[in-house]
């Protein structure tokens, strides 16, 4: 339970949290996304024992002269560099569920899906105008993602408890929309 505390956290903040903004529902749920990933997965490119040399090569290239921020940047985001990426994560996510719920979900390709819902998340956190996302500044279709992610982060978290998909009633839940 401690494990997923966060991701609840997470989660549960967007639900019950009435006038939260719809950006900052996005961005708790793929940051919900990501950490249900990384918490019940894991996932690096490479071991640890395969990385670390790398990482101390790259550390080891910068230039003496740069600013000590740049520097303590660029070796805290080697920190990080080995751990999957939030594309992979949801691609994994993704991939893993039955057809009737990627359907549910309305994702009719999977690499698009997690492109759009990247391409997103870092135009919100790291803007960039040229890495601008349409449904970055779209509130409704921003509002539907969240619903599509938040049912996403359901089905997870249900798996993980041992419901199978097949036990939810997609059917009814199609029908309400």
């Amino acid at each position: 339970m401690a494990l997923l505390t966060p991701v609840y956290d997470l989660l549960f903040g967007t639900l019950f949290g009435r006038d939260a903004f719809v950006r900052t529902k996005f961005i708790n749920l793929t940051q919900a996304l990501e950490s249900l990933h990384r918490r019940t997965v894991g996932g690096t490119y490479l071991s640890a024992s395969e990385f670390d040399p790398i990482k101390d090569l790259l550390n080891a290239a910068v230039p003496p002269d740069v600013p000590a921020d740049l520097k303590r940047k660029l070796s805290d985001s080697l920190e990080y560099a080995n751990e999957y990426s939030l594309r992979k994560r949801l691609k994994e996510l993704l991939r893993g569920l039955d057809p009737s719920t990627i359907e549910m979900l309305k994702i009719q390709d999977i690499a698009g899906t997690t492109d759009v819902i990247v391409r997103t998340r870092n135009c919100l956190t790291h803007f960039n105008e040229s890495q601008r996302t349409t449904i970055a500044d779209d509130i409704v279709g921003l509002h539907f993602m969240n619903e599509r992610l938040t049912a996403l982060l359901f089905v997870l978290i249900l798996k993980r408890l041992g419901v199978g998909e097949g036990a939810c009633a997609w059917s009814e839940l199609r029908a309400t929309e």
